[in-house]
Parts: structure tokens; C-alpha cells; sequence
């Protein structure tokens, strides 16, 4: 099950391990970024242009359906029991051995 899917878009992301600083970027919408030195791109210090490039992203994501949120939230549920259950179980025993380890000690 992969509740996380990745699409193609044909845009060509910026190689992570090459460096970066004074290279344009590509950019949807036909917008060029020149990118900073540590990876960041350029501020244009417009807020209505962010705003349009979170709405244009958010468009883009492939959201769950409401079957797989349920099966995610099912699996996250059961884990969660199974190892409070497991750490329990091992605090319980462990308390058991140490307990009777000192008991036999102290006679």
C-alpha cells in the first residue's frame, strides 16, 4: 500500500549533489529563479506570487483516498498496541527478574 505517489511532470529537478549557486532554475509558469548558494532559491519578495505558487503545488498533490487514510490509520493503530504491549511485556519482566535478583541478595 503507498499512500505517497510521485508523478512526472517532465520538468528536470537541479542535481542535489552538483552545485547550484548563479545557476537559473526552471521554474512552471515560465518564471526563471536564479538560485542562491546553499540551495535556496531567490526571494522576489512578492507574497501574491507565493501564494500562486502554494495554490499551483497544492493542485498538483495527489491526495488519499479515504480508503487509504483508513488502512493507514488501522496499521498506525495496531503498531502503536502492538509495541505498548511489547514494552509492557518487557518492563513486567524485567521488573520480575531484578526483583527477584535483589530479594535473593538481601537474605
Amino acid at each position: 500500500m503507498a499512500i505517497v505517489r510521485t508523478t512526472t511532470t517532465g520538468n528536470q529537478l537541479p542535481d542535489p549533489k552538483k552545485p547550484t549557486a548563479g545557476k537559473e532554475l526552471n521554474r512552471p509558469g515560465g518564471r526563471n529563479l536564479t538560485q542562491q548558494r546553499g540551495g535556496a532559491p531567490a526571494q522576489s519578495g512578492n507574497a501574491g506570487q507565493f501564494v500562486n505558487d502554494v495554490r499551483t503545488e497544492m493542485r498538483r498533490v495527489v491526495w488519499p483516498t479515504r480508503e487509504e487514510v483508513r488502512s493507514g490509520v488501522i496499521v498506525t493503530v495496531l503498531l502503536l498496541l502492538f509495541f505498548a504491549f511489547y514494552i509492557f511485556g518487557l518492563d513486567w519482566v524485567t521488573e520480575r527478574i531484578l526483583g527477584a535478583v535483589f530479594t535473593a541478595n538481601s537474605s
